[in-house]
C-alpha cells in the first residue's frame, strides 16, 4: 500500500514526555497557533509489549507516511533502549528476520 507522506511523525520517550506531545496536539487543535498537521501514529499503533519486529513494521509504516519529523529531547532521552530482532523470541538467527 502507498501511502502520501503527509503526515507528522513525532519521536519521544512517551513514557516521561507525553506531556510535550500533548501540548503540540492542544496547538495544533487551537486556532490561536498557526500550527497544522495530521499525526502519523494515527494510522497504526503498537505497544511496548509487541514484539520488536512488529514495532518496527508500525514504525516503517508510519514513517512511510510522514513528511515532516519532530524529535523531543527530554531529561530521559539518552537511557532509552529497546532491544533489535535479534532479541525478539520470533527472530531466526539463520535467516536473519522475524518469522
Amino acid at each position: 500500500m502507498s501511502l502520501y507522506r503527509t503526515r507528522t511523525y513525532i519521536a519521544t520517550d512517551f513514557d516521561n514526555d507525553k506531556d510535550a506531545v500533548d501540548q503540540l496536539h492542544k496547538w495544533n487543535d487551537s486556532n490561536y497557533w498557526s500550527l497544522s498537521f495530521s499525526d502519523a501514529h494515527d494510522l497504526q499503533t503498537s505497544s511496548d509489549n509487541s514484539l520488536y519486529c512488529s514495532i518496527k513494521s508500525s514504525l516503517k509504516y508510519r514513517m512511510d507516511g510522514s513528511k515532516t519529523f519532530v524529535l523531543i529531547v527530554g531529561n530521559n532521552t539518552n537511557r532509552i533502549t529497546k532491544g533489535g530482532c535479534q532479541n525478539c523470541g520470533s527472530y531466526n538467527s539463520h535467516t536473519y528476520s522475524c518469522a
